[in-house]
């Protein structure tokens, strides 16, 4: 759907509108899923970010994203390594879009380890997944995922990525 937007601006704007809240993305955290098969839709999702529209693999990132942070509000969640207030789809992609433009739209990715184990700070089944992405500019990187086993919402315990790294 394309929107003319008049009015304010001194000249007609073109905004390609993404419904995103009307049909969602196309994969999305089961309890189900093993932590290894979390990471492989997700990057199977940017290696074509925008089919089926703008950004589905963004969005299929953002939903499997642990970015509540804690319930008594005193830590925001560490996607990108730093804590950051991801509340919505925009903040997201626009981190995403400026730090890791290198992934999106990936040529290909291998798993090279995917470790589960229990941690005992947090009582909390994690995760944690390296994987090699070979980029479309004939480069490699290393990548680490992070995820933890949640409760989210009334569904049962599913994988969510804590943070996304690069590690070289």
């Amino acid at each position: 759907m394309r929107v003319i937007v008049t009015g304010i601006w001194e000249h007609e704007t073109d905004i390609e509108r993404n419904d995103a809240a009307a049909v969602g993305p196309m994969a999305k955290p089961d309890s189900e899923l093993l932590a290894k098969d979390c990471v492989k839709l997700q990057l199977d999702a940017l290696s074509s970010n925008n089919n089926p529209r703008v950004d589905h693999g963004l969005e299929v990132l953002y939903n499997f994203a642990n970015a509540e942070g804690t319930l008594a509000g005193d830590s925001l969640p560490s996607y990108f390594g730093y804590a950051a207030d991801l509340y919505h789809f925009g903040h997201f992609a626009l981190k995403f879009k400026t730090r890791y433009q290198k992934i999106l739209n990936l040529k290909g990715y291998e798993i090279l380890s995917c470790e589960e184990f229990l941690d005992p700070n947090q009582n909390t089944l994690r995760a944690r997944v390296f994987v090699k992405v070979f980029e479309h500019d004939n480069n490699s990187s290393l990548w680490e995922f992070m995820l933890s086993k949640k409760v989210r919402g009334l569904n049962d315990p599913c994988w969510l990525t804590d943070s996304l790294l690069r590690k070289n």
